[in-house]
């Protein structure tokens, strides 16, 4: 929740989500001094191409290889 030195913030605490919201997401990066906001749609299908670690952690555990 954000806080302030005399003011209260709490009904900033919870945003109801609207469905728009489930279509995009917000990156933010620290750019130049300041904070940059892009917006980037959500890929609701994405091909999953590459092993991921948790299908993979096996052979880390008992250091194969």
């Amino acid at each position: 929740m954000p806080s302030a030195h005399r003011k209260d913030l709490s009904r900033f605490r919870f945003v109801v989500e609207q469905e728009k919201d489930r279509h995009e997401k917000l990156i933010a990066r620290f750019k130049d001094g300041a904070i940059e906001i892009d917006v980037e749609k959500v890929d609701l299908n994405p091909e999953v191409e590459r092993q991921f670690f948790e299908k993979g952690w096996g052979s880390y555990l008992v250091k194969e290889g």
